[in-house]
């Protein structure tokens, strides 16, 4: 994007990138590609956004036009065989620091032979193979290094004191790079470029040099350097878990940039923490420059092991090996997280002017005075707001540029996709205090979920005068303004969960939908709970209990398995190992060995179930049960059972249980074998009394089938109905 903001008009730009993205998440999504489109090399990436114009489904689908994909394709070719032309020229500063000092021949046909190579604009492979050569070339005629910096010379000042450099010490800190550690988180080669600084030869010869007096900087601070994480072949060092950390994941987001921005904010599955923060509002977090995210500062070496495996994981979607290796300095250690360095001339000033410094310090040069002008702006339109779109015009820059100022100010509020300032609500610390009131007791009553609905219910009774007075009068409105409260800036360092428009809750307790609720409550009640008791919680939260069992995703995924009529037992209360597989599976065929391979499930004795293994808090196993772990697991178990018909509902228990092996595939196939073994000589039947037959040998019970028996054995010739479907004739 920064990149397209050079090249075009910034509304121009804007719209090319999104019909990247977009492009790109149709490829991703439909499994067209598995890496992103920015991972990818420019001849396959390229060719992908191609077939995207003869994509018939895409074409339907997407939100911009052909012609905008068509130049966005073109634009990304040219983004594209510039970062490779890059790589190349990178791969040949690394080799370039090894010349001897003062061997300026051989420097000079380096120069020569690479500016070369980049002029005849060949593919990426050619040039690196000829660049390897030359440095080859010159490796085998070189036996001395340039000599190591040393220790009394690190610092930023030292790297620039030969006069060649003033013209890049003078941009540099023009651009707000005045440190050693801003100066490792830019390339070189790309700013000098950006900036049109000196000709190829003298740019190659300065960054070779500086990123050499860099590499063996970071050398001699290894030296006292306390944590290092070992990861792909490069080692990432930090005083503290947390640095070594925050660099391991620089090279994660460069390397992954869309996966590695689907991590932030996200909560870990193990210590239900945010592992990579989006803001930074108590100011005591480690900031990551590109994309602008925080880490926790004082995380343990086993909260870093977690979090790396966890980083690693959803970036690679593979389990890479990586060691995370400590010195014998845990005092130091602990110093530098006790005691973290105040600049001096920040402590001679007081302690709100060094609050004030690191918070400003946390947000990004250029998009300070974009907060500032939005702010001003939001405080002149009042009550009435503005929208993305107007605040964009108004700023004159991108819409990117426009959600990061509004993202980053404490100050600016989204309600219903209407931006406000704070200021301009009427008693707005009031109003703010009894969200807070209100949301602490339903959270405390419904142990830890609030929904949207039971929020704006009460919040109406206990604030009708802020609601009216600030034109405040749906559950979005409020729902938006609490997520503002509490999720954006933390009031009162309070931070919850909004998810889906709908939902609040702990961050221990996150739920996205009815489904996560429902979790919840079997997960804490630990047992079986009843269709009544879900319905009657739901009810209570405000929520919807329309099409719930399907909601439950009943007979659809084994989450919640039928256990008795309308009561449901969840999933992770049975420990389903392979041990228990092979328990209930053993159970199965020793109950097949007795009966044959067909037998009615009703008809299995109450004694048989106590061979299977047993469940928690007590359950004894039902047929019901046994039912749903053989629709679920039948390959594994050997055995499947036979439904009378597939309209019957997730309540009834089915006709008959086979081995999987067994000739027995539908009701008719059971009807028949029953009727075969029992009653062979009978040759007719009216349809209520053949039903009245099933009922008393169990495949059947109560009312079933009253009305639908022609139905249940239709189409098959041994059994012919009359044309009334009142009589049937049994040919076996």
């Amino acid at each position: 994007m920064v990149w397209l903001t050079e090249k075009l008009n910034p509304n121009i730009a804007n719209d090319v990138y999104m019909a990247l993205c977009e492009a790109d998440d149709f490829l991703l999504s439909n499994k067209i590609s598995t890496k992103s489109i920015f991972e990818l090399n420019q001849k396959k990436a390229i060719w992908l956004l191609a077939s995207l114009r003869r994509n018939r489904i895409y074409r339907y689908k997407a939100s911009f036009s052909m012609e905008a994909l068509q130049r966005a394709t073109k634009l990304l070719y040219i983004f594209l065989k510039e970062q490779e032309d890059q790589t190349a020229i990178d791969t040949i500063d690394k080799e370039f620091s090894n010349i001897t000092v003062g061997d300026q021949n051989n420097e000079g046909k380096l120069v020569e032979e690479t500016e070369e190579l980049l002029e005849l604009n060949e593919k990426e492979k050619l040039l690196i193979d000829s660049a390897d050569k030359a440095i080859k070339s010159i490796e085998a005629r070189t036996s001395e290094m340039i000599p190591l910096v040393k220790n009394e010379e690190l610092t930023f000042s030292s790297l620039f004191d030969d006069e060649q450099y003033s013209l890049l010490r003078e941009t540099l800190v023009q651009s707000g790079i005045t440190t050693i550690d801003d100066l490792r988180k830019i390339n070189l080669w790309t700013f000098m470029n950006r900036h049109s600084l000196y000709n190829i030869q003298t740019r190659f010869k300065i960054s070779s040099e500086l990123n050499n007096k860099l590499r063996q900087i970071k050398k001699l601070d290894t030296s006292t350097s306390t944590f290092s994480i070992y990861y792909s072949g490069e080692v990432f060092i930090g005083s503290t878990p947390s640095e070594a950390f925050i660099a391991l994941l620089s090279y994660i987001a460069t390397k992954y940039p869309l996966k590695f921005r689907s991590c932030i904010n996200i909560i870990h599955p193990e210590t239900r923490r945010v592992v990579i923060f989006r803001y930074n509002y108590d100011g005591a977090k480690l900031e990551l420059m590109c994309p602008q995210v925080y880490v926790d500062k004082e995380l343990t070496l086993e909260e870093v092991k977690l979090y790396v495996e966890w980083i690693l994981q959803k970036c690679t979607a593979t389990n890479p090996a990586f060691e995370i290796t400590t010195d014998k300095h845990p005092s130091t250690a602990k110093r530098i997280l006790d005691e973290p360095v105040i600049p001096d001339a920040i402590k001679e000033q007081d302690n709100l002017i060094y609050a004030k410094h690191i918070e400003v310090k946390t947000l990004p040069l250029l998009a300070l005075p974009y907060i500032q002008q939005a702010e001003k702006y939001l405080l002149e339109k009042d009550l009435e707001g503005a929208t993305y779109k107007e605040l964009q015009t108004y700023l004159k820059t991108t819409m990117i540029n426009t959600k990061n100022a509004v993202a980053q100010s404490s100050h600016i509020i989204e309600i219903n996709r209407r931006l406000y300032h704070e200021e301009v609500f009427v008693d707005f610390k009031e109003g703010a205090d009894c969200i807070e009131d209100t949301l602490d007791k339903l959270l405390w009553k419904n142990n830890g979920i609030v929904t949207a609905s039971q929020l704006f219910e009460y919040v109406r009774i206990e604030m009708p005068m802020f609601l009216n007075d600030n034109g405040i009068s749906d559950q979005q409105q409020v729902f938006d303004l609490a997520r503002h409260l509490f999720e954006k800036i933390n009031y009162h360092n309070k931070h919850y969960c909004f998810r889906s428009n709908m939902y609040i809750s702990l961050p221990q307790t996150a739920v996205d939908s009815i489904i996560d609720i429902i979790k919840k409550y079997a997960r804490e009640k630990g047992t079986t709970f009843t269709y009544a008791e879900i319905e009657n919680y739901l009810t209570k939260m405000g929520l919807n209990t329309w099409n719930l069992r399907q909601r439950m995703r009943i007979g659809e995924e084994p989450i919640f398995f039928v256990y008795q009529a309308n009561e449901y037992l969840f999933y992770e209360l049975i420990d389903m190992d392979d041990e228990f597989f092979d328990h209930i599976r053993k159970a199965l065929e020793y109950l097949f060995e007795d009966v044959g391979d067909h037998v009615i499930i009703r008809s299995i004795s109450k004694n048989w179930y106590n061979l299977l293994p047993p469940l928690t808090a007590g359950l004894h196993w039902t047929p019901m049960l046994l039912q749903q772990m053989l629709h679920f697991y039948s390959k594994q178990l050997g055995a499947r059972t036979i439904m009378a018909m597939d309209s019957q509902d997730s309540n009834t228990l089915h006709a008959m249980l086979v081995t999987n092996d067994c000739w027995i595939y539908n009701f008719k196939d059971a009807v028949a074998a029953y009727l075969y073994e029992n009653m062979p000589d009978r040759t007719s039947f009216e349809a209520e009394e053949l039903r009245q037959v099933l009922v008393r040998c169990g495949m059947i019970s109560g009312n079933e089938l009253i009305f639908s028996m022609p139905k249940a054995l239709s189409c098959d010739p041994r059994f012919l109905w009359d044309s009334d479907g009142m009589n049937v004739s049994v040919r076996l």
